[in-house]
This record gives structure tokens, sequence and C-alpha cells, in this order.
């Protein structure tokens, strides 16, 4: 059993009487569908979509990603190419996770430690190695120099990746 409770932000003035007249009244449900669904690992950024996620996480403009990117790239060198349209990594690159994730262990530890120690630091999601999908760089992903994250800004904190 449960009781009909109506959400006041969402009633419309035309309506209210018939929510008012509901309000505490009994109700039975009928039938509860449950189903597994198997959700794919996201793909790696490419610049487009580090862009949007930023916009949406921390309101930075595309600008701003960019350029705090572009000084992780540059002067940090802690990521790859930032102006990537690729979402993918060539098959070459799956040798040297490994290292790619000792790098970034000061930052992450726990979790790269993980990684490296139960799946030997291989990408599970085989899918985001694709030869044919990358064109003239790979997506963006953090390369084999040290993170030493007390050295970033809180914005270049943000893109961690």
């Amino acid at each position: 059993m449960a009781k009909w409770r109506s959400n006041p932000a969402v009633r419309s003035r035309k309506s209210r009487g018939d929510h008012q007249e509901k309000e505490h009244q009994t109700a039975v449900v009928r039938a509860v569908k449950k189903a597994q669904k198997k959700e794919h690992q996201p793909l790696p950024y490419d610049l487009t979509e580090l862009q949007r996620d930023a916009n949406r996480r921390f309101g930075f403009s595309a600008k701003k990603t960019l350029n705090v990117l572009q000084t992780l790239y540059e002067h940090y060198k802690i990521v790859t190419y930032p102006r990537t349209d690729s979402r993918y990594l060539t098959k070459d690159i799956a040798a040297t996770m490994p290292d790619r994730l000792k790098a970034i262990s000061s930052a992450y530890g726990e979790v790269t430690r993980l990684i490296l120690h139960k799946q030997k630091g291989r990408v599970l999601a085989g899918n985001v190695f694709n030869d044919a999908k990358v064109t003239d760089h790979h997506a963006l992903i953090p390369t084999e120099e040290p993170v030493f994250i007390s050295d970033l800004t809180q914005d270049e904190r943000n893109f961690t990746i």
C-alpha cells in the first residue's frame, strides 16, 4: 500500500483540486518492472566532449578549458595533445597504460594501485583501442610524466584526467 502525496512544485493551478482530493487516500502498486541494463564505459575525452563536461561541471567556457589544457600539455606535460577530435586510442598505446597509471598514482593512489594490481594496468574496455577511428591525434589521456597535484592551480586540478 502507498499513500498518495502530490508534489506542489509540479502542480498546475487547474489540477490542484484533483490533487487535493487524492491527497491522503491509499493506492495500490500493481506492478513494478525491473530490468538490468548493461552500460558501456565512456570513451576517453576529445576536446569538444571535455569542453562540454567542463562547462557542465565547473561552468568553464570552451576557451578557458582549452587554455587550462594547453598549460597541462605544454608546461607540465601531463596530458597528451589537447586539440584532438578523436575519442579513441591506437592499439600501440595499450602497452603504455601501466606507465601512465604509475605517473598519476601520486594524485590517484588508491584507484591506480587497484588497477595496476588487479588488472596489471590493462584497460578492460578494449573498444577504446581502434586505429581506424584515430585521425591525426588520439584521445586525451595522461602522459607518463608524474603528476604533482600540489603544483597545480585549482582549475588545473579539475582537469587531471
